[in-house]
């Protein structure tokens, strides 16, 4: 991003890079570092609004991955519809 990477571009099946950061479930993204990317990301003006090919938004990309096995979800789920995610 410091770069001058979009936080709108988007992969082959549609998601930007915070669809991607909240669907991988690996350990050196549980709760200290997923939260501040995602806020990062929301203060980059990444689009809350888009839907990549499945029609899922962040926010349901977040519900969807919350499990057992990652812990913390519920806090970044908090932190996208604070900043206005549907």
């Amino acid at each position: 991003l410091a770069a001058g990477v979009n936080p709108n571009s988007t992969d082959e099946e549609g998601n930007n890079p915070l669809m991607i950061l909240l669907s991988i479930r690996m350990h050196f993204l549980r709760s200290p570092h997923r939260e501040p990317l995602t806020r990062l990301l929301i203060r980059k003006k990444t689009d809350l609004s888009h839907k990549n090919k499945e029609g899922k938004t962040a926010l349901q990309i977040a519900r969807d991955s919350a499990t057992d096995e990652y812990a913390g979800n519920d806090d970044v789920i908090n932190i996208l519809i604070s900043a206005g995610a549907k």
